[in-house]
């Protein structure tokens, strides 16, 4: 658990310290550009216009989209190996959130399909990480041994109008032999 513990506080806090540090990689902007994640064996489909970016520290590249209010909006896609449930990875991350983020505000937690009935877990939060009020949602899915946690990351203030946008495209993830 401590490892779990570990690399969730890491991804969280590098979503917000590297975004702009990330290198672009092209990806035309026509509807339905599905993004392939080899690595991972997995695929999405980014909101239109969003560039495809390796980061940093970050295994998988993420999406990003265009810089409002001094934040890049972005999503990135961490995965671990845990033995238990669905809901026990989610119950362990969001105990773990707790501790990491006092200031942790939950907004709403619910069951959530994607697109091909795969189950996850949704959870909308709002924190502080280094003096930004950020909004987060986060969809917990998992296959077997792995899970994986799929973070979309806004500011707080109007962020809440990246929410259909995210959803749309966490609803796109699946997972790939």
């Amino acid at each position: 658990m401590k490892t779990h513990h570990r690399i969730f506080a890491t991804i969280l806090t590098m979503a917000v310290v590297c975004v702009g540090c990330a290198e672009k990689q092209e990806r035309s902007d026509g509807p339905h550009q599905r993004f392939y994640e080899a690595a991972g064996r997995f695929s999405y489909d980014p909101p239109a216009k969003w560039e495809i970016a390796s980061m940093p520290g970050l295994k998988y590249r993420i999406a990003r989209g265009p810089r409002t209010g001094g934040f890049t909006p972005n999503i990135n896609v961490v995965e671990e190996s845990f033995t238990g449930s669905l809901k026990a990875y989610a119950n362990a991350n969001i105990t773990n959130m707790k501790k990491h983020f006092k200031s942790m505000k939950t907004l709403s937690r619910e069951d959530f399909k994607t697109n091909d009935d795969q189950p996850a877990v949704k959870l909308v939060i709002e924190n502080v990480q280094q003096g930004m009020k950020l909004r987060q949602t986060f969809y917990f899915l998992g296959t077997g041994r792995s899970k994986f946690v799929v973070t979309c990351t806004a500011p707080a203030k109007g962020g809440a109008k990246l929410d259909s946008l995210f959803e749309k495209s966490a609803a796109t993830f699946r997972f790939h032999k």
